[in-house]
């Protein structure tokens, strides 16, 4: 029963990059069209989408990314600026999934993201503008929406609550899959 048990956080991490999620439902999940989903990917996101087909199934972290995507848009964040923190921090940090790996928040212009989030040992109280190639800035945004997401301490999205942070419903790969 123990070797089962070891291998077991294993699995569901795996299962993290397994492709479960059509476009369409991913789409309703994060609450955004599926033009806005289908767009995201068709706009050059290879590192997103890789090797995929604009219609093609989606994996647990692809779809929190949308939903991390789709959460900037309602605020106001244009999608070019999206799209430059995503390359920014996949760049700068070697992160494959960014927007799955790091908590961010918005004002409604900008992607940013907690300097303590990247480096805890720095003990700065300032905000990395990710959309702004990584410039500092004071410790001042909204972040309601982005509370949907629940963090292991590795950092990544483990739970995302759908209906907002003290809703019931969620999406956890740990669970069936996710589904």
């Amino acid at each position: 029963m123990m070797r089962a048990e070891t291998k077991t956080p294993e699995l569901w991490r795996r299962r993290l990059y397994v492709p479960f999620y059509g476009i369409g439902e991913a789409a309703r999940y994060a609450g955004t069209s599926t033009q806005t989903a289908t767009r995201w990917h068709n706009a050059g996101n290879t590192a997103v989408f890789p090797r995929r087909a604009s219609r093609a199934d989606l994996s647990y972290l692809q779809l929190v990314e949308l939903a991390v995507v789709a959460a900037m848009r309602s605020e106001g964040v244009k999608l070019k600026d999206i799209r430059s923190a995503r390359d920014y921090m996949a760049q700068k940090f070697g992160s494959e999934f960014p927007f799955a790996e790091h908590r961010f928040k918005t004002d409604g212009r900008d992607c940013i993201i907690d300097y303590e989030e990247i480096d805890p040992a720095a003990g700065v109280d300032r905000l990395l503008y990710a959309s702004k190639s990584g410039q500092l800035g004071w410790k001042e945004v909204l972040d309601r929406r982005l509370r949907e997401f629940e963090y292991e301490d590795g950092g990544i999205v483990v739970r995302w609550r759908i209906g907002g942070a003290k809703s019931g419903v969620t999406i956890d790969p740990r669970v069936s899959c996710g589904r």
